[in-house]
């Protein structure tokens, strides 16, 4: 039985005309579509750096480091609307999940803009600089190998990096980063080289820490969200065993001189004692970029993560 052109949906149609297109031309995956303009091969891992020292590729290099280190504030504002939950972590979980579904789709969308900026060395004046009208016929999964192999010198583009590279600055918490930073919640940035305040509250919140290694694995993010969670629900406790009680009541715990035991005796003996918790144990704003970084196509909106 045979179907006449009319009795065909639309959607029918295009599908035959799809299959048509395939059959006399070939098939060939959008991410495997042929480079035109790289005296190399991409897609041969064994000789993939040879393509690293072409200056056509300066744009597309930048300009994809640029857009990875802006995915890492956004990642950190996402995973800050996380509600933690003290020695629990399925729903954070999945509030972390989402939230790095949409770091993916971010730079995803950078390896897409990367390769609109791949540019054509032998129409290009000075080499590698060319106008839009001499970009690279390039594929997505070539472009994927360039990235990996040459982009950054093959370095991982992660916090540290964008940190030396300026796009972002450095993580120094301070009690005005901290997301109570201009509220009620009292904060001490006093330094503290021995970890004194982080070790006296890891050793209070013992078992709750341990649930949270338990439910929560390898998912450091999460983890930390989860004894965020831990710290809020015994903030009297770690105040009173992991701080010196301050000049404002009548038992100062911290006194140069004083023998004491636990926190005290930690902090005092690297002149690092605190009267309130510090801002790496509270919960932080990140920062932001440190510059407006280069302007790049719509990519997929970072709404409020996921209530948990």
């Amino acid at each position: 039985m045979s179907l006449s052109r009319d009795q065909l949906s639309p959607q029918g149609r295009r599908a035959v005309a799809l299959l048509l297109f395939a059959l006399l031309f070939g098939w060939k995956r959008y991410g495997d579509a042929a480079q035109t303009c790289l005296p190399c091969n991409p897609l041969d891992k064994d000789s993939v750096e040879d393509c690293c020292d072409q200056s056509c590729l300066d744009d597309a290099n930048d300009l994809f480091i640029g857009c990875v280190c802006q995915a890492i504030p956004r990642f950190d504002a996402c995973t800050g609307g996380c509600q933690p939950t003290a020695g629990r972590c399925v729903l954070t979980q999945k509030c972390v999940g989402a939230c790095r579904s949409k770091a993916s789709a971010f730079r995803q969308s950078c390896l897409k803009e990367a390769r609109r900026n791949i540019r054509a060395p032998e129409q290009s004046d000075p080499s590698g600089c060319g106008a839009d009208n001499t970009k690279c016929n390039i594929g997505l999964r070539a472009t994927r190998r360039i990235a990996n192999a040459c982009f950054a010198e093959g370095q991982k583009i992660d916090r540290q990096f964008c940190i030396d590279a300026g796009l972002l600055p450095p993580v120094t918490p301070s009690c005005a980063d901290t997301a109570d930073g201009a509220g009620d919640q009292a904060c001490d940035d006093t330094a503290d080289p021995r970890g004194c305040q982080r070790a006296c509250i890891a050793s209070a919140l013992h078992e709750c820490y341990q649930d949270c290694q338990e439910a929560c694995g390898v998912d450091r993010r999460a983890r930390e969200i989860c004894q965020r969670g831990c710290r809020n629900s015994n903030c009297g406790k770690i105040k009173r065993l992991c701080t010196c009680h301050g000049d404002e009541d009548d038992n100062e715990t911290c006194s140069p001189g004083e023998v004491g035991s636990g926190y005290t005796a930690c902090c005092l003996s690297s002149k690092g004692c605190r009267t309130a918790l510090g801002p790496d144990v509270q919960q932080r704003r990140y920062p932001r970029p440190l510059a407006p970084l280069p302007p790049l196509p719509p990519l997929p909106q970072w709404g409020n993560a996921p209530a948990s």
